[in-house]
């Protein structure tokens, strides 16, 4: 990871030596570090990203064990959320606004509503292929309804769980920019716009470098901990 990101560095510096539009990684560090100007609008998109993230695997999860373990609640519900997965997101976006208003829950909701059906279908299909042979195991050995779930369903079904999580995370961070480019009134995607139209593209790299970073410590770190925390049995 270092190499990559030493040679990232080097090509960035080469970028910018042939092209003066391309501002050096040290002078994106500095404006970076101006947080009474970027800190307001970049912890709004977090919190935003955050909550967006919180909400579509909660309620993914809900509806896809549900879905999953009865056919009558997915013949009920799985046209629903795939019919709300085929909507674009600027048609959500445009529908938040609109009921209401120009507010943070609009952008949340954006993000939320396009991404629940992610894990709610991944769910569903890892529960529909689970072997049962695991419960007829479990049930051989003894096992409590609770020592069931915890050591036979949710170790086979974490993979289909952290696997919708990260795409729904990164589908999310996109959705939350687009939908501040749309219409908010704070926000790291607003002032991305805004730099953009004024020519300072030292502020769009800065914004961009600290969305991207955003992407990069939740898959890697956050993701990476749980992953292997949760796979610590298999060593």
């Amino acid at each position: 990871m270092l190499i990559g990101l030493a040679i990232v560095v080097a090509v960035w510096y080469l970028l910018s030596f042939l092209n003066p539009v391309v501002p050096p990684p040290h002078t994106i560090l500095s404006y970076m570090l101006e947080i009474e100007k970027i800190g307001t609008h970049f912890f709004t998109t977090l919190y935003r990203i955050g909550s967006a993230f919180a909400l579509s695997v909660l309620i993914g999860l809900f509806l896809g064990m549900a879905m999953g373990r009865f056919k009558t609640v997915e013949a009920l519900l799985g046209s629903f959320v795939g019919f709300v997965l085929t909507i674009p997101a600027t048609i959500w976006a445009f529908l938040a606004f609109i009921l209401f208003g120009v507010t943070t829950w609009s952008v949340i909701f954006v993000a939320m509503i396009t991404t629940f059906p992610i894990v709610a279908f991944s769910i569903t299909e890892g529960i529909k292929s689970r072997d049962v042979r695991y419960d007829e195991m479990a049930d051989v050995f003894g096992f409590s309804r609770w020592k069931k779930i915890r050591r036979v369903f949710l170790p086979y079904l974490f993979p289909y769980i952290i696997g919708s999580a990260r795409s729904a995370f990164g589908v999310g961070v996109k959705l939350i920019i687009i939908a501040e480019l749309i219409g908010t009134t704070v926000g790291a995607g607003l002032q991305l716009l805004y730099y953009y139209g004024m020519g300072m593209f030292v502020y769009v790299y800065s914004y961009a470098i600290l969305l991207i970073a955003i992407y990069v410590v939740f898959d890697l770190v956050i993701f990476g901990a749980i992953e292997r925390y949760a796979t610590r049995w298999k060593r």
